[in-house]
């Protein structure tokens, strides 16, 4: 996560479903921003829905309304403590670093930190880690590693992770990425809030399930037209269970 992604449209549908995972589940939520410094890329500039409410607004009427005031004061992830976008939930909002070792660190008090939460969102700029990126290397903060999601997972947690579309066909990147976590961390129920975008992926832990897949429910009714809800996207041919379909 960077400051300057803050309030864009991928943001408005991400607060959006924490709120509507956090509220209609009764899990505390704890997240990890994963904070990276700001670059110069264009990255976050999708902030002209905030002036179509007739279109945006319906779908967390009080969320939008907040992101319009907040945006106007400045795009800083701090307004998302100081607005109480996610009331109640606990943020780690420390930086992460490239170093191996100082992130060990960083990760370690955040684990900390968000121990008595029962549901855990990583929010890292790209999403897992990929081979040709490995911790330690530059860049590597990006990217949330597959131990530091196995060992939430382990921990009996339900696990939320943002992860970027790559350049292959979206249904089976989607079907890989299901089984990897699977294989990884012994997840035996994995959700996919899929949007135009990005994908939002949940690890189910066994103690939640119930309660997070009528969230799900929730999401897809809520968010009707901008996140598809996939149960176990586990195959390509068709057999996930689909609660909505997400607009192109």
């Amino acid at each position: 996560m960077k400051h300057q992604y803050f309030g864009d449209v991928n943001d408005y549908r991400k607060y959006g479903l924490l709120r509507i995972l956090q509220s209609t589940s009764g899990l505390r939520l704890g997240v990890c921003w994963m904070l990276t410094p700001d670059d110069t890329r264009a990255d976050g500039k999708f902030i002209s829905y905030l002036g179509d409410p007739k279109r945006w607004r319906s779908f967390d009427p009080d969320l939008f309304d907040s992101l319009v005031a907040a945006v106007a004061e400045g795009r800083r992830l701090d307004n998302v403590r100081e607005k109480g976008f996610l009331d109640g939930a606990v943020l780690f909002e420390e930086g992460i670093p490239d170093d191996r070792h100082r992130r060990y660190r960083v990760m370690s008090a955040s684990s900390e930190l968000l121990n008595a939460c029962e549901l855990v969102f990583f929010d890292p700029d790209n999403g897992m880690e990929i081979a040709t990126c490995k911790a330690g290397r530059k860049g590597s903060s990006k990217y949330l590693l597959w131990s530091e999601v196995a060992d939430q997972y382990v921990a009996g947690k339900s696990v939320l992770i943002y992860q970027h579309f790559r350049r292959e066909e979206r249904r089976r990147f989607i079907s890989a990425m299901a089984a990897e976590f699977q294989n990884r961390t012994g997840c035996a129920s994995v959700a996919c809030f899929r949007t135009s975008n990005v994908a939002f992926f949940l690890l189910i832990h066994p103690e939640h399930e119930q309660r997070l897949l009528r969230s799900a429910q929730n999401v897809s009714e809520s968010w009707r037209g901008q996140i598809d809800v996939l149960i176990d996207p586990h195959t390509v041919d068709g057999s996930d269970v689909h609660i909505a379909r997400a607009e192109a």
